[in-house]
C-alpha cells in the first residue's frame, strides 16, 4: 500500500499491479469465477487517518473492500500494525461481524530469531535485552536481517 498512496482508481492500481483496467477485485473474480481468491493488501497502516499522509488511495482500498464483500467470493487480508487498526475509525469499522483480527505474535527467540542472526552472521549473544525485544517482532528481523553484514 505505501508504494501505491497516488493512485486515485482501483483501475490505476490494478493497470500497474497486473496490466488490467479494472479493480484487483474485479480481475480476481475474473481470472477464477468458480473459486474463492484472497486479495492480500500489505501496509494499509501507510494511509491510516494516524499515519498523517492519508490520501485517496485509502477511500481506494475501502472500496476494494467494499467489492470484495459484495461478490462474497473474494476475501480481503488487510495487514496493519494494531495501533493503526485501533486508531483509524474507517479501520476500525471493517471490523463488523464479518472481520477477524488475527494477531502475529512476538517470534521465539531461540527457535526463530537466533537461527536467522546466525545465518546473517550475527553474534546474538552480544545483542541487549531491548535489542532482542526489538528483533522478536517479525518486521525488524526482516530489516535487520537484510542489513546485518555478511
Amino acid at each position: 500500500m505505501d508504494r501505491y498512496l497516488s493512485y486515485r482508481t482501483g483501475c490505476e492500481i490494478g493497470t500497474v499491479l497486473i496490466d488490467r483496467d479494472e479493480s484487483l477485485v474485479s480481475a480476481l473474480i475474473n481470472l477464477t469465477p468458480d473459486a474463492r481468491s484472497v486479495l492480500i493488501v500489505d501496509q494499509i497502516d501507510a494511509a491510516s487517518e494516524v499515519s498523517g499522509r492519508v490520501g485517496v488511495v485509502r477511500d481506494v482500498l475501502l472500496k476494494l473492500v467494499r467489492e470484495a464483500q459484495f461478490y462474497g467470493d473474494v476475501r480481503c487480508l488487510l495487514v496493519c500494525r494494531s495501533f493503526d487498526l485501533e486508531s483509524d475509525p474507517q479501520y476500525r469499522a471493517l471490523e463488523d461481524g464479518k472481520a477477524q483480527r488475527i494477531y502475529v505474535p512476538r517470534l521465539s527467540w531461540e527457535n526463530d530469531v537466533q537461527p536467522i542472526l546466525k545465518g546473517a552472521g550475527v553474534e546474538s549473544e552480544r545483542l541487549t535485552g531491548s535489542q532482542r525485544n526489538l528483533l522478536s517482532l517479525p518486521i525488524n528481523l526482516a530489516i535487520f536481517s537484510k542489513a546485518a553484514p555478511t
